[in-house]
């Protein structure tokens, strides 16, 4: 039976692949190098540009006022929860197109592009149709001012409105991963940027004739950004891209055992993501508890260092793909060496992102506000949360290593643990019961991402995810 044949099977069939070493010359040392950052700097550039969507959005909407910028700001926890529910599709279509890719099944490999595509539509319906009459109820759960909530209210119900451009965005961009495609994501993001930017400065401050629709043109700028970004990814899938295309009537019916092989890898990290994206939720209340300037700096803070943080995610990224090909391969001592060279370059990279935060905190956070405590209380955690970027670098890719295995159950369980009964309790008790305020609340976030980091190490280390079924 051929590695493509045992691959299209039920894994707990007995034609289920296992991962054994085949013999064949190892690559180069040189030639994973480039692989790893040939597939890093696309995700790199697209995460920033995604992310830019954000910062976009939180440096226009500043000129509004503190208030508007708060009201925005409420909406990123919310969002971050709703990832979690897209990542299940997504982290499924990666690790089994990455599987089928290297065990070069090409066919099955569309299959399963078209089952995750359809997964997608579903959730994005299932958004849509509980997120625009929740949208107020749920930013209210966090206690803003009822100005905040107005805003926040509005923009969020925008947004998943629209949820269908966001769901796709992501899950289209994930299959084509997968598939070792990293550079057409980073085109769409290109796009999606630019578009972002144009229409949130015509709608927000109603220029060229455009209404002025403050706070909220923002969310349509990206909503609409988006679903153009969404749109191009979906022809260049049709057209086909790496061998693998969704073009044709077959395969697009619902198919349970495929369907059920991406839910038995995505929903572990479905649940991680929520896991940790609920927990945002909570620690987010309780900053917005410390007071409107005190949230408005933590909302900069965040996003700003969430441009730090991107190359560990691009990193992760290639470090899924590199290794999931790998298995599929069946030469798991390659996926060990492209984990760790991914791994050792995200520190250092992230190293360099964690000086230039720790040098420049107040001076990048009056770009955003001239208020006096918003700046020096940024600066400041900006300069604290610099410290944790190369110890996050380490474990956030060791993690997408353990993904790309299949081994998505371990991360769920760490962040579980971690987020709830560890960080939210500490952060509480650090940041509330002791009156350490923001700075205090971001310190457990660094104890934390230690912790992390250890014993996410233990588990790579044991190696069990070398021989792992998908």
């Amino acid at each position: 039976m051929s590695a493509a044949d045992s691959l299209s099977r039920r894994p707990d069939s007995a034609a289920a692949v296992a991962v054994q070493p085949q013999p064949s010359t190892a690559p180069r040392t040189g030639s994973l190098i480039r692989r790893v950052l040939g597939l890093a700097w696309p995700v790199l550039v697209e995460n920033f540009l995604q992310t830019m969507v954000g910062v976009v959005d939180i440096f226009m909407v500043s000129f509004l006022g503190t208030v508007a910028l708060a009201g925005v700001g409420t909406s990123l926890p919310m969002m971050f929860v709703i990832f979690s529910a897209i990542t299940a599709v997504g982290m499924g279509g990666t690790v089994l197109v990455a599987r089928a890719v290297g065990a070069k099944d090409l066919r099955f490999a569309g299959k399963v592009a078209k089952q995750t595509v359809l997964l997608g539509l579903g959730v994005s319906v299932l958004l849509t149709a509980l997120g625009v009459p929740l949208a107020r109820p749920l930013i209210a759960l966090l206690g803003p001012e009822p100005e905040v909530l107005d805003i926040g209210g509005a923009y969020f119900r925008i947004t998943m409105a629209t949820s269908v451009g966001l769901v796709m965005m992501f899950v289209l961009g994930a299959v084509l991963r997968g598939a070792g495609d990293m550079r057409t994501p980073m085109v769409a993001g290109m796009a999606m940027n630019v578009i972002n930017i144009v229409l949130a400065y015509l709608l927000i401050f109603g220029n060229l004739g455009f209404p002025e629709m403050g706070a909220v043109g923002s969310a349509w700028a990206a909503a609409v950004a988006r679903l153009v970004g969404a749109g191009g990814l979906a022809v260049v899938l049709w057209r086909g891209r790496q061998g693998i295309s969704v073009r044709g009537v077959l395969d697009w019916a619902p198919h349970r055992e495929t369907i059920a092989r991406l839910l038995r890898v995505g929903v572990p990290s479905m649940l991680e993501q929520f896991l940790m994206s609920s927990s945002m939720v909570v620690f987010t209340a309780m900053v917005i508890g410390l007071g409107t300037q005190v949230f408005a700096a933590q909302r900069i803070t965040f996003q700003v260092l969430m441009i730090g943080w991107l190359p560990g995610f691009a990193f992760s990224i290639a470090a899924t793909t590199l290794v999931g090909q790998s298995l599929g391969a069946r030469n798991p001592a390659t996926a060990e060496r492209v984990a760790w060279i991914a791994v050792w370059s995200a520190a250092i990279v992230l190293t360099g992102f964690g000086l230039v935060f720790f040098a420049l905190g107040p001076q990048i956070t009056s770009l955003f506000s001239s208020d006096p405590l918003i700046v020096g209380l940024g600066g400041d955690s900006m300069r604290l949360m610099s410290l944790s970027l190369p110890i996050f670098g380490f474990s956030i890719v060791l993690q997408g290593a353990l993904r790309g295995a299949g081994d998505t159950q371990f991360p769920m369980y760490t962040t579980g643990i971690l987020s709830w009964p560890f960080r939210l309790p500490l952060i509480w008790v650090v940041g509330i019961l002791f009156e350490g305020g923001l700075l205090g609340m971001y310190g457990v976030f660094i104890v934390e991402s230690g912790i992390r980091g250890i014993v996410t190490y233990i588990r790579f280390r044991a190696g069990g995810w070398k021989t792992r079924i998908v």
